[in-house]
């Protein structure tokens, strides 16, 4: 049986932006719906031996409802898991980045279903 395990913002050759984690129950924030094509500003990076994400911000906001940065995940060591990235991002301080040095970046908002 297919599951929906959680909402995000998929961006092309990236990876994505987890939204709402909730299996069963994980709903899009106000102002976003699925299939919506979402801009993200890449405002600092998080790295330590582990891991390594970019920090992002959705429509000013910088964390999810969880209280974890919105972070899209580019490197993992073996044995690290992914959710483990946002949580030693928001624990432990990321760095940000100069109003010049910020970017954004445009995916599409969508809900990962397992099968």
């Amino acid at each position: 049986m297919a599951t929906a395990l959680f909402t995000q913002i998929e961006v092309e050759n990236l990876g994505h932006v987890t939204l709402h984690f909730a299996p069963k129950k994980c709903v899009f924030p106000k102002g976003i719906v699925e299939n919506q094509e979402v801009t993200v500003n890449v405002v600092g990076e998080y790295s330590d031996e582990n891991c390594k994400c970019l920090i992002v911000t959705i429509n000013g906001n910088e964390r999810q409802a969880s209280g974890t940065y919105y972070h899209i995940t580019t490197a993992l060591e073996k044995g690290t898991s992914p959710v483990e990235t946002g949580k030693r991002a928001t624990a432990l301080e990321y760095t940000a980045y100069p109003e010049d040095k910020q970017y954004t970046l445009t995916g599409v908002a969508t809900t990962f279903i397992a099968k």
